[in-house]
């Protein structure tokens, strides 16, 4: 039996080395680029070119206008506004929901406090108003606003 059994063992190891092509499989796939094309400097043997960084010169350029407003249209997208109040202390704070998580992280913040990378840079209750700030660009949102709520405008 041990005679018979010795072929069968070899043979099916052989199988298994046989089949393990890497990415052959999957190369039409690969071929029509589902995630788009790669960098020009891109070069699959270099970890240093598979994610573009931004050298220290690039890093200090401010962004230019477009860009901030790309930003601002982001941030109003992820935001939602659900509360301004007045707490017996007398110091205003803003509720907002952050969809950018998963699950949805809420801050309930005062003027001049930061959170996850959220600074409240105003608050004016008479208008139900707040300015809040990521990645240096501010935004105006009025109480229910961002996410489709009522409209908002960049600062």
């Amino acid at each position: 039996m041990k005679k018979y059994l010795t072929p069968f063992i070899i043979g099916a190891t052989l199988a298994v080395v046989a089949v393990d092509d890497g990415f052959k499989p999957y190369q039409t796939i690969l071929e029509r680029m589902p995630f788009g094309r790669p960098l020009a400097e891109f070069d699959p043997d270099d970890p240093g070119t598979r994610m573009p960084s931004k050298s220290a010169e690039e890093s200090e350029v401010p962004a230019t206008n477009l860009e901030q407003e790309k930003i601002a249209e982001y941030i109003r997208s992820i935001v939602h506004v659900c509360a301004l109040n007045v707490p017996p202390n007398g110091e205003p704070v803003v509720g907002f929901t952050d969809a950018a998580h998963t699950p949805p992280r809420n801050h309930l913040l005062a003027r001049g406090q930061s959170a996850d990378g959220w600074t409240v840079l105003d608050i004016d209750t008479e208008s139900c108003r707040a300015v809040l700030s990521r990645e240096g660009v501010s935004v105006s949102f009025a109480l229910g606003g961002g996410r489709g709520g009522v409209a908002t405008s960049s600062r």
